[in-house]
């Protein structure tokens, strides 16, 4: 019984990284994103990015996902975090949308 516990955690941990690959994905096509995507990179990965450093965006995204993998406790943060930068860019969009009508 103990198994089948442990392949339902395991089955919601990778169901968890799905989720977050997709909303990190969102983000970076988002207009602004890709500086809320090195964001999350800096704080979740602890990186400094100087100007000098190319970064592109799926290597931004593997890292975030390699760092949320190592550390599982951190996927349901991580999420939240790219949620709220989502939601955040989708809304100033629309603000600026209605400002333009």
């Amino acid at each position: 019984m103990a198994t089948n516990t442990s392949e339902s955690t395991v089955q919601t941990a990778d169901q968890r990284t799905k989720h977050l690959s997709t909303t990190l994905q969102s983000l970076a096509s988002l207009e602004g994103g890709e500086g809320d995507l090195r964001a999350m990179y800096v704080r979740w990965c602890d990186a400094d990015i100087t100007e000098e450093t190319l970064l592109t965006r799926d290597a931004a995204i593997a890292s975030l996902l390699q760092t949320a993998a190592i550390a599982g406790r951190r996927i349901g943060k991580m999420q939240y975090d790219a949620q709220q930068r989502v939601s955040a860019l989708k809304g100033s969009r629309t603000r600026g949308a209605n400002m333009n009508e």
